[in-house]
């Protein structure tokens, strides 16, 4: 709500709101240097960000990685979004590269 009001808005507001920036306010809090990015790959993101780091250190462009993961559906309609999209498991769960798991679409 506070970027409703350009008054309210400072230097530091986009680390709040944008879910881009989250892993750069991380990296600057920390003082963390090297590759700072937010993967969003939906039910795979943190398994992307595992390959992305590792990709990195592997590659010499860093000598560790800090990956986290989360995924929060906090609104209800996306869940129902991803069925309908046939996304989700008979048992209604996202299983990315699992063999259960379903294909969206037919190729």
């Amino acid at each position: 709500m506070s970027t409703n009001d350009p008054d309210r808005v400072t230097e530091h507001s986009i680390f709040g709101h944008t879910r881009g920036m989250f892993a750069n306010g991380l990296s600057h809090f920390f003082n963390l240097t090297g590759p700072s990015f937010t993967v969003e790959t939906a039910c795979s993101s943190s398994l992307m960000a595992i390959e992305r780091a590792l990709a990195s250190i592997r590659s010499g462009q860093c000598e560790a990685a800090l990956v986290g993961g989360s995924n929060l559906l906090l609104k209800p309609l996306a869940s129902l979004e991803f069925h309908r999209l046939n996304m989700l498991s008979e048992e209604g769960m996202c299983k990315a590269f699992d063999a259960s798991g379903r294909m969206p679409f037919e190729y």
